[in-house]
């Protein structure tokens, strides 16, 4: 995987409008992934969006979350670095997690606040 688009949402009007998953992506060659999170509007009251990284289990068919990142509560670009030697945030990184990706993945990202009146954002993959 070179860059892939994983999510695209566009007047999302609802908390529950702004919160989606990404389909499953395999992809088992273990090296470092950078997702970049853009968010391009965030409008209601006190609206927040969050991305989760999440592995699939194979053997129980659930996700299991292995990157809860902060919640952000405004528009801009926000760079999240996974894999083994990846320590400190900082050059534009938002934040990291030191782990090898998992084979089978995917992002989700859900809405917050006390009401969302309009959510853009896209959420895209490199290696």
């Amino acid at each position: 995987m070179s860059e892939r688009s994983l999510l695209n949402v566009t007047g999302a009007t609802s908390i529950a409008l702004a919160t989606k998953n990404s389909a499953d992506i395999v992809d088992g060659d273990g090296e470092s992934i950078l997702l970049v999170f853009d968010v391009t509007a965030l409008v209601g009251t006190a609206p927040s969006l969050q991305l989760i990284f999440e592995m699939l289990d194979d053997i129980s068919g659930k996700y299991v979350s292995m990157g809860t990142f902060v919640a952000v509560t405004a528009t801009g670009t926000y760079l999240y670095a996974i894999g083994l030697g990846v320590a400190v945030a900082g050059d534009g990184v938002t934040a990291v997690r030191g782990f090898p990706p998992p084979d089978r993945w995917r992002v989700r990202v859900v809405g917050g606040g006390t009401a969302i009146t309009s959510a853009s954002y896209t959420v895209s993959a490199q290696r």
